[in-house]
């Protein structure tokens, strides 16, 4: 169940409440674990939802991509072509990781979505 960004995951032993915000996206590891929690003990709405989410914020990263590059393609100023291939760089490795916990969503849950490309 999703309350305020909130997944909460009961199974017979307890329960899980992560705020999807600061969760997502996550390492392979950790995702791994809360993807099969949520394929036994969650609803395809709730999986649904959370696939939403990672598609919005890589669509996010995208543009971030976008933004940093042109930054890097264009600036002379080397404080700035520095800051700006760092936040390149980080929106990189979050795209990937985005794209990553999309696939093994659909991968461990059985998650059946109509566009694959995104």
């Amino acid at each position: 169940m999703i309350n305020d960004g909130i997944l909460q995951i009961k199974y017979p032993t307890g329960e899980m409440n992560l705020v999807i915000d600061r969760f997502f996206p996550a390492t392979l590891e950790r995702v791994k674990i809360v993807f099969r929690l949520m394929r036994d003990y969650s609803p395809p709405e709730d999986q649904m939802a959370i696939y939403s989410y990672l598609s919005e914020r890589l669509l996010e990263f995208d543009q971030q991509m976008n933004y940093y590059g042109e930054i890097v393609a264009t600036e002379v100023y080397r404080s700035r072509l520095r800051e700006a291939s760092n936040g390149l760089r980080q929106s990189q490795t979050m795209y990937k990781r985005t794209k990553r916990n999309m696939e093994l969503l659909r991968k461990i849950t059985g998650l059946e979505v109509g566009n694959h490309d995104t």
